[in-house]
């Protein structure tokens, strides 16, 4: 596994994955513009179809949709190895034909990996988090090949794509952990991953990047987090540069949690960092005035924006999904849940094609949640295993299929259906 530090240059493997130019197409950097979301003050506007209930005791879906089951822990993978359990963030990348390529984290740690329900990994690995790939036939509906791809992490949670591959982030600082690791998709690589040291670390949660300067999106998990954003001295050293962390302009170390006006933008300004190998980078930040997130989870870019989640903030502590948008430097709030009852505590969080903001929960209702753009919120499923935490969702590339994870069950899921006709529902 190579380092990257902040002070290096990452030479040919970079370069070459950077001229993959098919995982660019992943990243959608148009100019749509803000969508028109409204903000979700309760339930009581909101009309839910009822879910059909599932047979096979997995998931209760739309009326409109159906699943496949892509993986279960403890299925035997490509490689030999058993499937671990815990499956988490994942991101989509297009594969061959009619094939994508998933590649999943594993939110195991050091002291529960013996109830993951399999041997994580290969004999020899002294930590039980990391990453698998998988790859999946859209069209036959089956799973081609599935093998492991990095090990000996901890808690490997969420993370996001790049243009250079999948990055995984660790939510554990424990042992010297705490980092982002690069992890390519193309199978003859997939083992070459690398540290981002200059990515900082942290209780890492969820990364995005903006193709257009290579910036980098860090949410962090805590309840006194900061948001971040690494920029690059320039593009094509992407891992070469400054970490910084959000400030709200005229508002010192603003709570963001309880303070955040619904119907009013914020302007922001971003201080530096000093990346040290320590678990103080959200100290530094608020000293300097940053604004304090609670619980910074998923994150997603699209059509210039990034968007971002904490999982307990609000006025009764069930969630907030903000909007950060860099050519104006200013940031606002899509959705804030006044009521559990219609939006319990959004995790992972993804962009279909259309617009739509798919939110999976992890309260005590588990249910995947999308507020279309034109603001209806429509409940997609349901985990009957209830207070079971939903994952991992991200689209392919087609736009037609919906993956996700049922977390504590360790089962990836398929989700088929008229993603694109959200809005008339």
């Amino acid at each position: 596994m190579k380092v990257i530090q902040s002070g290096m240059t990452q030479g040919r493997f970079i370069m070459t994955l950077e001229r993959r130019k098919f995982i660019k197409s992943l990243l959608n950097i148009g100019a749509a513009g803000l969508i028109p979301w409204k903000i979700l003050a309760s339930n009581k506007s909101q009309k839910h179809t009822p879910l059909k209930k599932d047979p096979r005791k997995v998931l209760n879906l739309h009326p409109q949709f159906e699943y496949s089951i892509v993986q279960k822990v403890g299925d035997h993978m490509s490689d030999k190895l058993s499937t671990p359990g815990f499956p988490d963030g994942m991101g989509c990348f297009p594969g061959t034909g009619d094939q994508i390529i998933l590649m999943r984290n594993h939110e195991i740690n050091y002291y529960q990996w013996h109830l993951a329900g399999a041997v994580p990994f290969k004999l020899g690995a002294h930590f039980p988090g990391g990453v698998t790939r998988l790859v999946w036939d859209e069209k036959k509906r089956y799973l081609v090949d599935s093998r492991q791809t990095l090990k000996n992490t901890l808690r490997n949670c969420a993370g996001g794509i790049s243009p250079w591959g999948w990055l995984s982030c660790e939510e554990s600082l424990i042992f010297g952990h705490g980092h982002v690791y690069l992890c390519p998709t193309d199978l003859n690589d997939c083992m070459n991953t690398q540290i981002i040291e200059s990515y900082g670390r942290m209780n890492h949660e969820a990364v995005c990047i903006d193709p257009r300067n290579n910036y980098a999106y860090l949410t962090e998990d805590r309840d006194d987090s900061c948001f971040y954003r690494f920029v690059p001295k320039n593009k094509n050293q992407p891992f070469v540069g400054k970490l910084q962390a959000l400030v709200i302009k005229d508002e010192e170390k603003f709570t963001t949690y309880s303070k955040f006006d619904t119907k009013k933008t914020y302007q922001v300004k971003w201080v530096d960092l000093d990346n040290q190998d320590e678990d103080d980078l959200r100290f530094q930040g608020q000293r300097l005035g940053a604004a304090v997130f609670k619980r910074g989870e998923g994150i997603f870019f699209d059509s210039n924006q990034v968007y971002f989640c904490c999982t307990t903030g609000g006025p009764v502590e069930k969630g907030q999904v903000f909007r950060y948008t860099p050519d104006k430097e200013e940031i606002d709030l899509v959705v804030q849940s006044e009521d559990p009852k219609a939006l319990n505590m959004p995790d992972n969080i993804c962009l279909s094609p259309d617009g739509d903001l798919v939110m999976a929960e992890d309260g005590e209702d588990c249910h995947i949640r999308v507020l279309t753009s034109s603001g209806k919120l429509i409940t997609l499923a349901q985990n009957v295993n209830t207070s079971n935490e939903i994952a991992g969702v991200c689209f392919s590339p087609s736009g037609q299929t919906l993956f996700c994870n049922l977390q504590h069950e360790g089962i990836t899921v398929a989700l088929h259906g008229p993603f694109h006709r959200l809005n008339y529902f």
